[in-house]
């Protein structure tokens, strides 16, 4: 009986209120409020070795108290005070209620229940299933904890029911006795709490999604939480969920060393059949050397700040791969992968997405292959909405090649209100695209309202970022795409609408691919191309185009800048109508034209497809190549920047098909053209004589052009 029974009929008894204890010698002291003591019994009133020797114990004893000294051998921690009580027929329970017939001992305890008093050796070698499930049944039927004390108990399983929480000194281990059978489980139950258990396997299971090679095992379980708790060496999955609600699963150290390793070996594994609404939290563990991380479905997941490292199923590994309907996934670090570095995905086919939000996570791919995406496989027809994914790092700086991959991105799905913001994704053998954002394949949703912004992708053997399918208001921004062999930017959908591809920085990209910049949907409106900085050095001899764009109403490329492309031409506009393409400049010599098929001249600024050749001076502007040699020069269809660059000693005279108040900048490639001042209102009454890089700006005024300001060399 525990202290506060006794008590309890203590003062039923007598009418007044009596404390109970154990004295320095072992009796049994009951203490009256009116300050009297009388010995309810004492260890020598019932002489006894052992819990076993007790239980052996019979006949009349009521008031006498026992003092075990072990369960069956001295000290072996299962000893402990007992008083009998006569007249009681409670089940024995082998632990603190003993005896048969009528009259029992019971324990004297508060507290914890210890599976040494019910028999548990904890020797590693002995079986302790027996005894520490019939701790667990007890603790579970009163709503109370299992503390196991230092030892290695060797277990089948043993079953957790409602109410009970298990918790262990630092030294005590709960050791597999059985491949292939979970050690903790619980089914049907609610309110279970494991912290601060080590658990560890024989190490000779057998892994795979159905494999039951599991440390901690919950099915159907409500309002779980498993908290610092230490599970190593197996197969299947470290701790497990099927189904249930509320389930936390925190600051725990999964260990796949010595366990059969495959692609079903997990560290942790939720998994939601049918409808269910599960909320699950993984937060703080670290898991290491399994084949893959954290694996699961459920309605709502939040995965925070865990460390996945060194997993080593070279076929299936990743990261975390979770469904969800909405999802947290913030400051996880994922390291040494060879396949996926984090995963997401619509978990249920009948249900849409909501919100992804994937904030500060590092993922490191070590000698692998590395991705963080919201999805790779599309599921039915799910959406996700107001994803955000933000400040993320992948790095795959050693990456065996291999199956497409995607550093930072969304694969085959749809989003809605999505933000990819400040991430980073590299890889030197890099495989994908580094930021893939998708419609769905069968084209019956949007991919709606991305914004990509100043993030940083290097290294890829495919596209910088790339998006297909249905694509609907979609911003490229701010983005350093670098270093990639396919287009640094590229959308190549069946529909895009609404697409804005701004201010980003692409070098030495498209270097097998055609195009730097390609748009090239089967339908297209809206478009923006503008403020880009394209430079390729000498490694985009592959790309025909620094910027290419197709099937597209409403289009708009400007102030673009294109610098070093060699062996490329500045950009292809074609099949597309209302174009406005002003304010690009290139500097390269050998790009030699820009297609314009399809395009409606009445929008090109200048008026015709031009030679494009060396321009140096920093700034923005469209422009037309004046002819070498030329001495009148026409500006007609409001050109505004005139580039002249002849072999020889030229003077011009005058700039014909002007318009009144047309303002026109000349930029010289050259020292040999000399500008008369016969038409021309100039600055010291003196021609113009043109040094490289220099400009003239004039604006006509009354058919006279009038000088507005110079420079005499761009240095």
């Amino acid at each position: 009986m525990s202290l506060d029974g006794i008590k309890t009929l203590l003062a039923h008894s007598s009418g007044s209120s009596a404390q109970i204890g154990v004295d320095e010698n072992g009796n049994i002291i009951a203490a009256h409020e009116s300050g009297s003591q009388f010995v309810l019994g004492s260890q020598t009133s019932v002489t006894s070795a052992s819990v076993i020797d007790l239980e052996g114990q019979t006949g009349r004893f009521d008031g006498r108290s026992a003092q075990a000294y072990g369960y069956a051998t001295q000290d072996d921690g299962g000893g402990g005070p007992f008083v009998w009580v006569d007249g009681d027929v409670t089940a024995a329970n082998g632990g603190t209620i003993l005896g048969a017939g009528t009259g029992r001992w019971r324990r004297i305890y508060s507290g914890c229940l210890n599976p040494k008093w019910f028999g548990a050796v904890g020797n590693g070698v002995a079986d302790d299933t027996v005894a520490v499930q019939a701790a667990l049944t007890l603790a579970g039927g009163d709503g109370g904890e299992v503390h196991f004390t230092a030892g290695n108990y060797l277990l089948d399983t043993v079953t957790m029911s409602s109410g009970v929480t298990v918790s262990a000194d630092r030294g005590a281990f709960l050791l597999q006795r059985t491949s292939d059978t979970p050690v903790l489980q619980a089914v049907s139950a609610t309110r279970i709490n494991v912290k601060n258990v080590s658990v560890v396997a024989t190490g000779g299971g057998t892994g795979g999604s159905s494999s039951t090679d599991v440390g901690i095992h919950f099915d159907d379980c409500n309002v779980v939480s498993v908290h610092g708790c230490l599970v190593v060496a197996f197969s299947g999955a470290g701790i497990r969920t099927d189904n249930g609600d509320v389930i936390d699963i925190s600051d725990n150290d999964v260990d796949g060393t010595g366990a059969n390793v495959g692609p079903g070996t997990y560290g942790i594994y939720f998994v939601f059949n049918g409808d269910k609404h599960g909320h699950v939290r993984v937060c703080g563990n670290d898991i290491s050397r399994v084949g893959q991380g954290i694996i699961g479905g459920s309605a709502s997941v939040t995965v925070s700040h865990n460390v996945i490292h060194d997993l080593i199923d070279p076929l299936a590994e990743h990261g975390t791969y979770i469904g969800a309907e909405d999802l947290t996934a913030v400051g996880n670090v994922v390291k040494n992968v060879l396949n996926g570095g984090m995963k997401f995905y619509p978990y249920t086919t009948t249900r849409d997405a909501g919100r992804f939000t994937i904030v500060g996570n590092t993922i490191d791919g070590g000698a692998g292959r590395t991705w963080v995406a919201l999805t790779h496989y599309r599921v039915g027809d799910c959406i996700f909405t107001g994803g955000v994914l933000y400040r993320n790092e992948a790095d795959g700086t050693s990456q065996n090649p291999g199956p497409p991959a995607w550093p930072v991105g969304l694969g085959n799905a749809v989003g809605d209100g999505t933000c990819i913001w400040r991430n980073i994704g590299t890889s030197a053998l890099g495989v994908g695209s580094g930021i893939e954002f998708n419609g769905t394949s069968d084209f019956t949703h949007y991919a709606n309202g991305y914004l990509i912004a100043s993030n940083i992708v290097a290294n890829m053997t495919g596209y910088g970022i790339a998006g297909s399918y249905r694509i609907h208001g979609l911003k490229i921004r701010g983005n350093d795409v670098k270093d990639c062999g396919g287009s640094g930017i590229y959308t190549n959908a069946i529909d895009v609408t609404h697409v804005d591809i701004s201010g980003n920085t692409l070098v030495r990209c498209a270097t097998t691919a055609p195009h730097a910049i390609l748009v090239n949907p089967t339908t297209g409106s809206e478009v923006d191309i503008r403020d880009n900085v394209i430079d390729g050095a000498t490694a985009q001899g592959g790309a025909s185009y620094n910027i290419a764009v197709a099937n597209c109403d409403q289009l708009r490329i400007s102030r673009n800048r294109m610098i070093g492309a060699a062996g490329a031409q500045a950009l292809t506009v074609s099949a597309c109508t209302a174009v406005v393409v002003q304010r690009n400049l290139s500097d390269n010599a050998t790009v030699t034209g820009v297609t314009t098929t399809g395009l409606d001249a009445n929008s090109w600024d200048g008026g015709e497809a031009g030679q494009l050749t060396r321009l140096a001076v920093l700034g923005v502007g469209s422009y037309t190549p004046g002819n070498p040699g030329t001495s009148t020069p026409s500006v007609a269809n409001g050109v505004r920047y005139l580039y002249i660059a002849n072999t020889g000693a030229t003077t011009i005279t005058n700039f014909t098909s002007g318009a009144e108040g047309q303002e026109l900048t000349l930029v010289f490639g050259d020292a040999n053209t000399t500008v008369n001042r016969d038409h021309a209102v100039l600055a010291g009454g003196a021609s113009f004589i043109s040094a490289q890089y220099s400009t003239l700006k004039l604006v006509l005024r009354s058919s006279v052009w009038h000088e507005v300001c110079r420079t005499t060399t761009n240095a």
